[in-house]
């Protein structure tokens, strides 16, 4: 070690410098341990990680010897769990879990420093840190390291540090990182209280790396690896999210063994695909920052309007399903749509949801059978309605059944039932003159119902409860006359539905009424 220096109670011990023409690839390991330089995998057993060290360390790199400064006021530290176990005020981004006996002995994971933008032009900074750490999920320390990307209206400032809570954050001064750069991060708990840190830019061909020692009553639990996108908390308060856009943590993976951190035991390697993902929210329902598998080592963790995904898919919940978000389902879609859902899928996956069949179905036999359903009537619909069939189909089933020609004889009763059913009016002297007589003339009750729910009246009926109910406006003559225009050849009401609740204007009132 070359010096050693002290930030609060955590010593920090720095490596030799290599010497001039110092080449990894074929330096002892005894080397490269001297001049801070992580160890070489195996190239049988570690073939994987062997192939990221060649690309990453064994080529010619810049050594840069840390300068360090204290963040006054600004601390990252274990994830702060709201709503449910896998939504954090704080933390978003992958979470793996030690078996029980076992402590997490590294973590790697490399990433593309982001382009911070503040969401306001409001004179604040605003916050975000992208790292990988060990503990902080049920335990109360933290090893971690990383990069910041913070933003006012004014001002962007990106830059490299590390932090073992419940020390503050402390900033590589030296070490300086731009938006656009790929960062490769590597924690190594030597002992339960001490670890080494090896941080580079690969674009840039530079490496720091450094071992901190933590004070009496500070220790690794080890039970605990992520990779994460966080807003850390300033002088007391949990920060603002600045809008980073979307961070990839890619070449991610940690390492366990039986025991405490720094043991000998034999290791066992996993990656994303152990773990679990952990949702960024204000605590209102509303998602700040999301994470979403992409393969096993890849993550991807996106900044992108969480408010707007929230506040739709409420309103989604609202006119669909008659309630509130569970929290549960709320992170589920808002998820799926910052995963890169369409919104037509994310609409169509509510319509075609049991809870949706259940509550169109039921509507259905109380309108047109005037009772409530039975349980095999009803999981039979359901299940049709969810294939999906257009709600056309469903209705004619319904009206061309024998219980409700019962209740409607044919051919007059069932004519004015149609009329007052489906187009919500009595019917005139011709129209149920010309629906009678082809009854009588041999056309069977599917004429009758096809030509009714296939006719302009109907479709203009249900095209304005639409814009009504969902845009809270009268239709436009042309919008109005597209859609009708839809529905009378054939497409399916449900894809009427779609079409207006994936629509801007549903989208844009959404964000007023949630």
């Amino acid at each position: 070690m070359s010096g050693t220096q002290r930030i609060g109670n955590f010593k920090i011990a720095t490596f030799d410098v290599p010497p001039k023409g110092f080449d990894p690839k074929v330096a002892t390991d005894e080397d490269l341990a001297l001049h801070g330089w992580p160890a070489r995998p195996h190239l049988i057993k570690a073939a994987h990680l062997r192939a990221k060290w060649d690309h990453v360390f064994g080529r010619k790199l810049n050594y840069v010897v840390p300068e360090f400064r204290r963040s006054e006021g600004k601390v990252h530290g274990p994830c702060t769990r709201v709503q449910n176990a896998l939504t954090s005020s704080n933390w978003s981004g992958s979470v793996i879990a030690a078996p029980s006996g076992s402590s997490f002995q590294w973590i790697t994971g490399s990433w593309i420093v982001p382009n911070p933008y503040a969401p306001a032009a409001d004179g604040k900074t605003y916050f975000s840190s992208q790292w990988i750490g060990i503990d902080g999920w049920n335990s109360n320390d933290v090893f971690q390291a990383g990069t910041g990307a913070d933003s006012s209206a004014s001002n962007k400032d990106t830059y490299m540090w590390w932090e073992w809570f419940p020390e503050n954050e402390v900033a590589i001064t030296n070490m300086r990182v731009a938006p656009g750069d790929e960062v490769l991060c590597l924690l190594v708990a030597v002992s339960p209280n001490s670890g080494n840190v090896y941080l580079a830019n690969i674009g840039q061909r530079t490496l720091t790396s450094f071992n901190i020692t933590a004070p009496a009553g500070i220790a690794l639990a080890g039970n605990s690896a992520e990779w994460v996108v966080e807003r850390p908390g300033v002088n007391g308060s949990l920060s603002s999210l600045v809008d980073y856009g979307v961070v990839y943590f890619d070449g991610a993976s940690a390492s366990y063994a039986a025991g405490t951190p720094g043991t000998s035991n034999a290791q066992t390697q996993v990656d994303f695909g152990k773990g679990f993902l952990v949702s960024m929210s204000d605590g209102q329902n509303n998602l700040l920052s999301i994470p979403t598998y992409e393969t096993g080592a890849l993550l991807k963790v996106s900044y992108g309007n969480g408010y707007d995904e929230t506040k739709w898919i409420a309103a989604l919940y609202a006119d669909l399903l008659n309630r509130a978000p569970d929290p549960n389902g709320l992170e589920n879609w808002v998820t799926k749509r910052m995963g890169g859902a369409p919104m037509e899928d994310i609409v169509q996956g509510f319509l075609d949801s049991r809870e949706y069949g259940n509550r169109i179905v039921t509507g259905l036999y109380q309108q047109l059978l005037n009772r409530a359903p039975d349980a095999a009537g009803l999981q039979n619909w359901i299940a049709l309605l969810t294939k999906p069939t257009p709600l056309q189909q469903i209705i004619t089933g319904f009206c061309d059944s024998s219980e409700y020609t019962a209740k409607n004889p044919i051919p007059d009763q069932f004519v004015e039932s149609l009329y007052n059913r489906l187009l919500g009016r009595p019917s005139d002297a011709q129209g149920k003159a010309h629906w009678v007589t082809g009854l009588n003339n041999g056309n069977g009750t599917a004429w009758v119902l096809n030509g009714l729910l296939a006719s302009p009246e109907y479709a203009t009926k249900r095209v304005t409860d639409l814009y009504q109910t969902l845009l809270a406006r009268q239709p436009d003559p042309s919008g109005l006359a597209n859609w009708a225009n839809k529905m009378i050849a054939g497409t399916a009401f449900q894809q009427i539905q779609v079409g207006f609740l994936a629509s801007a204007e549903y989208r844009a009132r959404a964000l007023l009424r949630f």
